[in-house]
């Protein structure tokens, strides 16, 4: 049984909630009070019903947002065609991943964008994965960016710790498992439950997680350079 509200917004066509949620997510942007349904109402025609029109004004709408979280979790300083395919790659994951039947347990645009990052995060960690192997990356390059506040001498100085610190920590880790535990926990600030969400087939059990973040911290307090970066 649905209220009228829902069934109004059921029987609005792509368009008009297309304009809505263009509207909506404005308000949000001004920090001003949102309606997120129309929003969400279109992920759910995307999702439920299959609707390759709604999916195409997500995309359209939100492509920049996952945008900004690609550049900024990846190192990327400027718009690039490899970012490009990157945010078709995380929306091609989301798409994957949220079937119909998974959609029931997003209540909320909240948590389904939540979800969408978590498949920003994955995305970019598999990038830098295949960026290291080939070569194009030494060490992870989200840790050598600094804000431009600061001065040329304090950001060289910046970039040699973190680029000694973390070619160090990458140096201790054995397997995929630690690496995106790793990357997930310090640099996209997951959970180890949203971890596990995102590589299931790496923790079968969130427990698992927890297992490799203790023992990689274990392992990493026994270095005297990195012992003083870490913090309980």
């Amino acid at each position: 049984m649905h209220s009228n509200g829902e069934e109004d917004l059921r029987r609005m066509s792509i368009e008009i909630l297309a304009q809505r949620c263009a509207e909506e997510r404005e308000r949000f942007f001004k920090r001003e009070a949102a309606d997120n349904r129309y929003c969400f109402e279109l992920f759910r025609r995307a999702i439920v019903h299959r609707s390759e029109y709604a999916w195409e004004v997500i995309y359209h709408q939100y492509a920049p947002l996952v945008n900004g979280w690609v550049r900024r979790a990846g190192g990327f300083q400027v718009d690039t065609g490899e970012v490009e395919e990157l945010v078709n790659q995380v929306f091609a994951r989301f798409w994957q991943s949220v079937s119909p039947a998974k959609f029931e347990r997003f209540n909320s645009l909240e948590r389904l964008l939540q979800y969408l990052r978590l498949c920003a995060g994955s995305v970019v960690m598999d990038d830098l994965r295949r960026r290291k192997r080939e070569g194009r990356l030494t060490v992870y390059e989200p840790f050598l960016h600094t804000g431009n506040h600061q001065s040329l001498e304090q950001q060289a100085l910046e970039r040699i710790e973190c680029l000694d610190f973390w070619e160090d920590v990458c140096s201790r880790l054995t397997s995929e498992a630690e690496e995106k535990v790793i990357y997930g926990y310090f640099v996209l600030g997951l959970k180890p439950r949203q971890i596990q969400a995102v590589y299931p087939e790496l923790f079968p059990s969130v427990e698992l997680v927890y297992q490799v973040k203790r023992n990689v911290l274990n392992r990493l307090r026994r270095s005297d350079v990195l012992r003083k970066w870490l913090v309980e």
